[in-house]
């Protein structure tokens, strides 16, 4: 939408005044007898120079408005959701009756990879149950890129972002915070809905929600993993450390209801950058997802300080 706006409008009072100097003189000088086409067309083209001017002084200006707003919902579907699916259809449903005048909407699924299942400016979204993807595994970042590359330039862009939070690869622990960085100076303002995860009283279920470490380390010096798992009720388990295809350590823990925390020693008798994974084997595990978890840790060899004196 274009709209026109004038800096000093009151100066639009010239306009009368200034026709007036030029039509007062074209009369007296001109009359019936003498009048031709070339006078007419001076006296037109005094009239549109007076015109000129004046829109001029007061200062015209143009501007175009980008009223059109695209919305891309999305939503998280793994594993730890599933419980929530019809919630997440209501706060779909729910935005779509409140979107304002000249406002799309488009629906995103995400697990361990996203998948659209209602494009953009859909009339009728289906239910994200019948999003075809791997919901094994969570990757936040890699679906809100992936949702950023779909709005158009001339648009606002909006993102809302329905998740429990829980990602279950941590390669790159920076990825996300880089996205939601990268999503700011592209002008796509986020928004956030929280879910609560699918652990129930009544579920037999173990689940590994995160871990905590540090990215880098440094030579011989001491590094832990702490894993937080979180189980519905009392079970004995396992929790293994890898890295790569090697096994650092096994533990034998008894888990109590709620959270627990497992720690491994990470080595970092040698240089270089190295994957891990930590898994849980639990007897009242109903369901193999939510237990596992990757992340990186780099070793450096050298301490660098900066002293200032």
């Amino acid at each position: 939408m274009t709209n026109i706006s004038f800096a000093n409008p009151y100066l639009f009072l010239l306009i009368p005044v200034l026709l007036l100097a030029i039509l007062i003189p074209f009369w007296i000088a001109i009359r019936k007898e003498n009048s031709s086409k070339s006078t007419t067309a001076s006296l037109i083209l005094h009239v549109l120079i007076v015109l000129c001017v004046v829109f001029a002084l007061v200062g015209t200006m143009m501007t175009t408005v980008i009223t059109k707003t695209m919305v891309w919902v999305v939503a998280d579907v793994s594993y730890s959701s599933d419980r929530n699916l019809e919630q997440i259809d209501a706060y779909v449903a729910e935005l779509q009756t409140k979107l304002p005048p000249n406002t799309e909407l488009g629906v995103i699924c995400f697990g361990r990879d996203a998948v659209i299942v209602a494009p953009m400016g859909s009339e009728h979204i289906p239910s994200v149950r019948e999003a075809a993807l791997d919901n094994s595994a969570t990757d936040i970042a890699s679906a809100l890129n992936y949702a950023a590359t779909l709005f158009p330039e001339d648009v606002i862009k909006r993102i809302v972002l329905i998740t429990d939070g829980k990602e279950t690869e941590c390669r790159d622990p920076s990825a996300l915070i880089r996205s939601i960085e990268q999503l700011a100076s592209d002008h796509v303002k986020l928004d956030a809905i929280y879910l609560d995860n699918n652990l129930t009283d009544t579920s037999s279920e173990v689940q590994l929600e995160g871990v905590e470490f540090t990215p880098s380390a440094y030579l011989h010096h001491k590094s832990y993993a702490n894993a937080l798992l979180r189980s519905v009720q009392d079970t004995n388990a396992v929790v293994t450390l890898m890295r790569g295809d090697e096994q650092l350590a096994q533990k034998a823990v008894r888990l109590t209801r709620g959270y627990n925390v497992v720690s491994f020693a990470l080595p970092t008798s040698a240089e270089g950058t190295y994957d891990y994974e930590l898994f849980v084997e639990a007897e009242a595990d109903a369901s193999p997802h939510n237990n596992r978890y990757g992340f990186t840790q780099a070793v450096n060899g050298k301490l660098q300080v900066l002293l200032i004196s």
